[in-house]
Formats: structure tokens, sequence, C-alpha cells
């Protein structure tokens, strides 16, 4: 089995805008990317991921 890319161990804060965490979002559900626009999340609000 091969590691993943990147591996987060212990928690991050990262402040970014809705896109990345669309994306995010989107890859971890199995989404197509076509639905990621739709997890873009609220101004001024955080997402755990």
């Amino acid at each position: 089995m091969t590691e993943p890319a990147f591996a987060l161990t212990r928690p991050t804060l990262v402040v970014t805008h809705g896109g990345p965490i669309a994306a995010l979002l989107g890859l971890r559900d199995g989404l197509p990317v076509s639905e990621w626009p739709k997890h873009v999340p609220p101004y001024g609000t955080m997402v755990a991921v």
C-alpha cells in the first residue's frame, strides 16, 4: 500500500476561501467535481475537515 502524498497527524488550522474547502469536502465524500460548488461554505463559517 502506498502512503498518501500528505497526511495530517495532528489538528491543523488552515485559512482559505470556499473553493479549496469545497474541493476537499467533495474529494473526501467521493463526489463528482460538478457537485463540489454546492459545498462552498457560507462566508465567515469554520469547517472541520
